[in-house]
């Protein structure tokens, strides 16, 4: 069996928290916000694992923002017959696909949303792309 045709079941996504903080220095100049995501993947077990989105804001001026999204992905039966309670290789799939999931469930485009309607409030249009965005760090 190949590991890209293991089916995975969702269980809810949940809005772990958000995060708001406006910078006292704001001034009329014109200011470039970047984003940053992160994907951890963490409570591993032989038939699931626990997912972690966040997308923050890099800067702090005009604002700084964070959105956590947390959901727990589980292995159909194939998948649990196939791995055998390895654990390792587990993990090795949740870290292959997570960018995947994570873009199946469109949480960048709700992180996107949610960071644009609080950010509104302050008079800042301000929209993050609505798909992940990882740096990878040379190993």
């Amino acid at each position: 069996m190949d590991e890209k045709k293991t089916s995975v079941r969702f269980s809810p996504v949940y809005l772990k928290y958000v995060k708001f903080e406006r910078s006292d220095s704001i001034d009329d100049k014109t200011y470039r916000i970047d984003v940053s995501d992160t994907i951890t993947i963490s409570e591993v077990n032989d038939n699931s694992f626990k997912v972690e989105f966040v997308r923050k804001t890099v800067t702090k001026v005009p604002f700084f923002v964070e959105v956590c999204f947390d959901f727990v992905v589980s292995l159909d039966e194939t998948g649990v017959d196939y791995y055998k309670g390895d654990l390792e290789r587990i993990q090795n799939f949740a870290e292959l696909r997570k960018n995947e999931i994570v873009n199946n469930l469109n949480l960048p485009s709700r992180a996107s949303l949610l960071i644009g309607n609080v950010v509104k409030e302050i008079g800042t249009p301000f929209i993050s792309v609505p798909h992940v965005i990882i740096k990878e760090q040379n190993k």
